[in-house]
């Protein structure tokens, strides 16, 4: 069996050995999801600025703020601000998927998610979320996902183009009172479902909340591994191929051309030996090629900082697969890291 081959999925053994566990037992969510009201002074400056700057783009479309509500009973506190419009029976939620720190910009979890209900039980949704499903849609939950699409705007006019097509269910108009109760009746039905499907299970001595089941864990890790879910983008892509890879295979093909005699030359000058030098030279190549790839994949940042740089140096770098590998990892790291650092500027919840 090729060395690559046994280093992935030694890799994967590890992932199921450790993440599997964790997954089953650290993570559980509530049957019966509890909300805090938040007014608006209770906001964070970060937050009220990206508001400021949501309610004058709803304002245009006829939708005004109906409320705050962080879930108190949730492990990732969100917070959600609704909109309502007296004149279309779409509800506007912008959640904030953060944990409490002060921050700037817009935190690439945080997403804007229209939804419309109808009478027969069918909910059409159309969401910019950069984070992909793990468990089930629940039937008649219609999901169109819209990945980089930030404007609020062209969010609407996507979900209005679908519900056109809906309107025999009979749309159904939401008070604000009325929130708590519809989500409360959709996520009981959301848990009976994941239930039935093998995927949630009771939690052993907590009856209110259900824990992911081992195939509810395989799923996580597959999507973990899965460099095309959650945030991947064709754009990121094509941004990520041309610092990712170009940048490392230029680097190989130059030394085993021309940069040959510059590396020899280098080796005399510092003592070092050629193969130390390469091996810096390509350490400090890929720490700026990780950052720049965790600054864009972020949720991504290893799995595709490690692919992008253990490809190219695997086929063209006069380098060993230890090296390669080594290298790859610590490129991982540093995406990692970078993508972390974005995160952190970005907390808003």
């Amino acid at each position: 069996m090729p060395t690559d081959i046994e280093m992935f999925l030694t890799a994967v053994a590890g992932l199921l050995v450790v993440g599997l566990p964790l997954i089953m037992f650290r993570v559980s969510v509530p049957r019966r999801v509890a909300f805090e009201v938040l007014a608006e002074h209770e906001l964070t400056s970060a937050q009220a600025r990206l508001f400021t700057r949501l309610d004058a783009e709803l304002l245009e479309l006829g939708y005004r703020p109906a409320g705050n509500r962080r879930t108190a009973n949730m492990q990732g506190r969100a917070l959600i601000r609704t909109y309502l419009s007296a004149a279309d029976p779409a509800v506007v939620m912008m959640n904030l998927m953060a944990s409490g720190v002060e921050g700037a910009g817009e935190h690439p979890m945080n997403y804007l998610e229209i939804v419309t209900s109808y009478q027969d039980g069918t909910t059409l949704a159309t969401r910019n979320a950069e984070i992909s499903d793990v468990l089930e849609t629940l039937p008649g939950h219609l999901i169109q996902e819209r990945k980089g699409l930030r404007s609020a705007a062209k969010l609407k006019a996507e979900h209005d183009r679908k519900a056109a097509e809906l309107l025999v269910h009979g749309p159904l108009h939401m008070r604000p009172e009325d929130f708590e109760r519809v989500f409360d009746e959709f996520h009981q039905r959301w848990c009976e479902h994941q239930i039935g499907r093998g995927l949630l299970t009771p939690v052993d001595n907590d009856p209110t909340r259900l824990r992911p089941t081992v195939k509810a864990g395989l799923r996580g890790i597959a999507n973990f591994l899965n460099p095309l879910a959650d945030n991947f983008s064709w754009p990121r892509l094509a941004a990520g191929l041309l610092v990712g890879i170009a940048l490392p295979t230029a680097a190989g093909l130059w030394l085993a051309g021309p940069g040959g005699a510059q590396v020899e030359r280098l080796a005399a000058a510092t003592g070092l030996s050629p193969l130390h030098c390469t091996l810096a030279g390509f350490a400090l190549l890929l720490t700026l090629t990780g950052a720049v790839v965790g600054w864009l994949f972020t949720g991504k940042a290893f799995v595709w900082s490690f692919l992008l740089c253990y490809l190219p140096l695997r086929l063209v770098a006069p380098l060993a697969i230890g090296a390669t590998a080594i290298l790859s990892l610590w490129a991982g790291v540093v995406a990692g890291w970078a993508a972390a650092r974005r995160e952190r500027r970005a907390l808003l919840a």
